[in-house]
């Protein structure tokens, strides 16, 4: 019983090969600096606040609140490099990612889109962009 449970009760992580390392100034699209307030959210865990740093329509850069705090460790500091989560908080929708990296606070997500969300977050940025 003990290995069906584990495999059954494993949590997902994108495979690697889908998951390119992560590589600094990746993006190929245009990065909005902003500050918008998202939650965090995963399966099985409390919501966790967060604030934008810049967001494109590949992916974002997140200041995660309270990071440092040593106890208990904030659940999203322990991701690893695929793990999926969703962000709310910034289209109607949940917006779908995976991790690239978590460090000193800042997460990188990429974002897994469809045509909807991705239409949705298109306008998002296109709007900020206006703004700037």
């Amino acid at each position: 019983m003990g290995l069906l449970t584990d495999l059954l009760t494993r949590p997902f992580r994108r495979q690697v090969k889908d998951a390119p390392a992560p590589i600094q100034n990746r993006r190929g699209s245009e990065r909005i600096e902003t500050t918008i307030p998202v939650s965090l959210r995963k399966l099985e865990m409390p919501p966790f606040a967060g604030s934008l740093i810049n967001i494109s329509m590949t992916g974002a850069a997140i200041s995660l609140h309270g990071w440092n705090v040593p106890v208990p460790v904030p659940w999203p500091t322990e991701l690893l490099h695929g793990d999926e989560l969703a962000l709310t908080g910034l289209l109607i929708v949940p917006l779908n990612a995976w991790v690239v990296s978590v460090d000193e606070g800042v997460m990188r997500v990429r974002f897994l889109l469809d045509s909807t969300v991705r239409a949705q977050l298109h306008q998002m940025i296109t709007n900020l962009a206006e703004l700037k």
